[in-house]
């Protein structure tokens, strides 16, 4: 269907009916208007003629032989009856209300030369065929966000890839400059034990000399009494 007009074209007559936007939803313009027969229990179709101009002749079938015809009711083929709106003995009636905007949603544009059964077809064929590009094109608008969620996906792990690299690196950095303070550490202990070593060898090497010293010079006075 197109925005402004729709273009059917018949198979049986060749016949082009263009539909403006003001003609949509309208049981005139609509091919799911229909003749029914009680005493058959059969849709028929409604002719171009008879939609334009209804009189007696609407409320008729004519059969195939045309020898004969069969009283009917104007009805819609898959919704409202409309008995209370259109009268068999008041032609002026149908005029009315085949020309009544109703919004309807199920409104197909008529082909002459369809019947009810093949114009509802028809729209079955395409509301299916609408709802499976509508399918397909939701399926490929979550495909791209899919993608999109996974190109920021792996752009986030990249970032804390490199998060990780930097704080690894950084605590190797840590790491070394703690095993270099540590190993001051033990050097400047064991200098200072060293230290406190040599200090305490000549302190003892020191004293010892010392000591003697005193003994003898004490003894040296006894000796001369």
């Amino acid at each position: 269907m197109l925005d402004n007009v729709i273009e059917k074209s018949t198979e049986s007559t060749g016949a082009l009916v263009n539909y403006s936007l003001e003609d949509h939803g309208k049981c005139g313009t609509c091919g799911l208007l229909a003749k029914r027969s009680d005493l058959l229990d059969t849709y028929y179709e409604v002719p171009y003629g008879q939609r334009q101009n209804p009189s007696d002749l609407l409320f008729k079938h004519i059969t195939s032989l045309a020898a004969s015809s069969i009283p009917v009711r104007i009805v819609c083929f898959v919704l409202e009856p409309l008995s209370e709106e259109i009268h068999s003995d008041q032609p002026s009636t149908a005029a009315v209300a085949f020309n009544r905007e109703r919004k309807c949603p199920k409104w197909y544009g008529y082909v002459q030369g369809y019947t009810p059964l093949s114009h509802l077809k028809r729209y079955d064929m395409e509301q299916l065929e609408q709802r499976r590009r509508e399918f397909e094109l939701k399926l490929f608008s979550m495909s791209q966000k899919v993608q999109e969620d996974s190109r920021s996906i792996a752009e986030d792990s990249k970032k804390i890839a490199e998060e990780n690299r930097r704080i690894a690196e950084a605590s190797k950095s840590i790491a070394k400059w703690i095993g270099i303070v540590v190993i001051a550490f033990m050097l400047v202990q064991i200098l200072l034990a060293v230290l406190t070593y040599r200090t305490s060898a000549r302190t003892i090497v020191v004293t010892v000399p010392v000591q003697q010293q005193q003994s003898e010079s004490l003894q040296q006075p006894t000796e001369k009494k």
